[in-house]
């Protein structure tokens, strides 16, 4: 009798012990912030997934090495970034230079014989060549530093002199023109360059919205590959008990203790439970293969049966604060502060457009030095000894006659750009308010469903043993045996599909509020 009540009382407590939600195991020390990102960039090379014994943080680190659309996206980021740098190069330096031969040989007029002493046809040889450096400032200036040097051979020159080698002119000056009005000053100018930026920074949130995004599914991915995992081997047990029932009955029916149909109502059980297994076994591979391709490899070359996820989900109760959430999210939310950057960019679009709208009024001056000898040297000698100057300084105004309709309606477009930004910008923050509500509520939500799954678990786990050592003791019948069974194979599965949910709304508030990858020990270390 002692033996009995010790019997019943094992098999009420096992079942309470295995219905226990489970406790997530401790990560292990994982990499870095600085061994996985270094100023937005991924470093380092990942060691193979093991295919056996997969843990959480070796997968993720795997899918942000490997992903596909990650490493496009991020392409996409970095093609923008060299665009920053190509816009910055408006400031730079142009050097110029030139060399130009010409001859000509003519008959002169009456009056060009008159002019040239009597000389019936003129003929000149001269060679030209220049070098300056131009280029534009951050103010809207243009300059232009030029040395230019020609070499004169004509008939008039043998008339005056004996010498073959000609003149020698030489100029060495500035050239300079300043806008007072449209185009001037560093914002003006330096709007491109500020626009560039900005694009770059929104295609970084778009890269860092796709590894966000990315990460979360291969976290549902590997949860779900846990659960599948998990309901394979409870449909398993299920099955192999309702196969040792099935040899039971077949031992009883054999010694006439049962009838026929008690034979063909455990034979239906199992055949039941063999084709939900099948059904797991499916949902099992369909699950691993989609965790292989979420990361880059094919199956032919890598087996998803032999996958096997080993870390467990925390189910633990998480406390929620929506005020402070919605804040973090405010600050680091990707899709939120790609709008806050799209109304930066428009803000420098609306504002150059506006002064692209005045008059070109342009200050225009020009300082040089002249030098003139039969000698390369001694032009340029006197070019810098001698007082040779040339200087001009003058205005000029140019105004659209018909009221400039290429720009003012460029400059009402980029208004209505402005305008259209600041309402996706609401738009944005009023959904992400409104999201971060549903996921806080949610949360503790669907912890209540784990805790209220884990205790019809154990009641109705204490319910199978009892109807077990019942119907082993001949005190019920095998309908009876299954249907305790089938109820307890279920609310087992609803306890794992809850507790899946839980850690699809722990995802999802990880990363509305920014945290996602902090909580998995990755992060961006951005020098801006």
């Amino acid at each position: 009798m002692k033996n009995r009540y010790q019997y019943k009382l094992l098999m009420v407590l096992v079942p309470l012990w295995l219905a226990l939600p489970s406790r997530g195991q401790a990560v292990e020390s994982s990499p870095t912030v600085a061994d996985v990102y270094k100023e937005r960039t991924i470093v380092g090379s990942k060691p193979a997934v093991a295919i056996s014994g997969l843990k959480l943080q070796d997968f993720l680190g795997q899918v942000i090495e490997k992903n596909s659309e990650i490493q496009a996206q991020r392409l996409e980021w970095e093609s923008n970034e060299k665009m920053v740098k190509s816009a910055r190069g408006i400031y730079e330096p142009t050097l110029k230079a030139s060399l130009n031969r010409n001859a000509n040989h003519v008959q002169n007029t009456i009056k060009e014989t008159l002019n040239q002493g009597y000389a019936a046809e003129y003929s000149e040889n001269n060679t030209q060549w220049n070098a300056a450096v131009e280029g534009l400032t951050p103010f809207g200036s243009t300059y232009r530093v030029g040395y230019d040097t020609k070499q004169l051979k004509n008939t008039l020159q043998s008339q005056l002199s004996t010498s073959g080698t000609g003149e020698y002119v030489t100029f060495f000056g500035l050239n300079l023109s300043q806008p007072l009005l449209k185009g001037m000053g560093q914002g003006v100018i330096g709007a491109p360059i500020r626009i560039a930026r900005v694009n770059a920074d929104i295609a970084y949130e778009g890269y860092r919205q796709t590894v966000v995004e990315t990460v979360a599914r291969a976290v549902q991915l590997y949860w779900q590959c846990y659960v599948a995992q998990e309901k394979l081997t409870m449909r398993r047990r299920s099955a192999a008990i309702a196969g040792e029932m099935l040899k039971l009955n077949q031992s009883r029916h054999d010694a006439g203790k049962v009838d026929y149909t008690e034979v063909l109502d455990a034979e239906s059980g199992l055949r039941l439970r063999q084709a939900l297994v099948a059904a797991a076994e499916q949902t099992e591979l369909t699950t691993k293969r989609n965790m292989l391709s979420l990361y880059g490899q094919y199956t032919s070359g890598l087996n998803p049966a032999g996958i096997e996820v080993v870390d467990l989900p925390d189910c633990t109760r998480k406390d929620t604060d929506y005020a402070k959430s919605l804040e973090n999210a405010y600050k680091s939310y990707p899709q939120y502060q790609s709008a806050l950057t799209t109304v930066e960019r428009e803000n420098i679009r609306a504002a150059y457009a506006l002064n692209q709208l005045l008059p070109q009024f342009d200050v225009k001056g020009s300082y040089g030095l002249n030098g003139l000898d039969k000698s390369w040297g001694s032009s340029l000698d006197k070019a810098w000894q001698q007082d040779y100057l040339s200087w001009s300084v003058g205005l000029e105004l140019s105004i659209p006659l018909l009221g400039d309709i290429k720009n003012s309606n460029e400059s009402h477009a980029a208004r209505l750009r402005k305008e259209q930004s600041l309402k996706r910008l609401e738009i944005q923050k009023i959904e992400l308010a409104n999201q971060m509500e549903i996921v806080s509520n949610l949360v503790s939500r669907v912890y209540s469903q784990v805790e209220n799954y884990g205790k019809v678990v154990a009641l109705n786990g204490e319910l199978s043993s009892i109807e077990e050592m019942r119907f082993r003791m001949g005190k019920s019948d095998i309908r009876m045996m299954l249907g305790r069974d089938e109820d307890y194979l279920k609310v087992r599965e609803s306890l794992l599909d809850s507790r899946l949910a839980y850690q699809y709304a722990l995802v999802n508030l990880y990363a509305l509020e920014g945290t996602l990858l902090d909580r998995y020990g990755f992060s961006f270390a951005v020098k801006k």
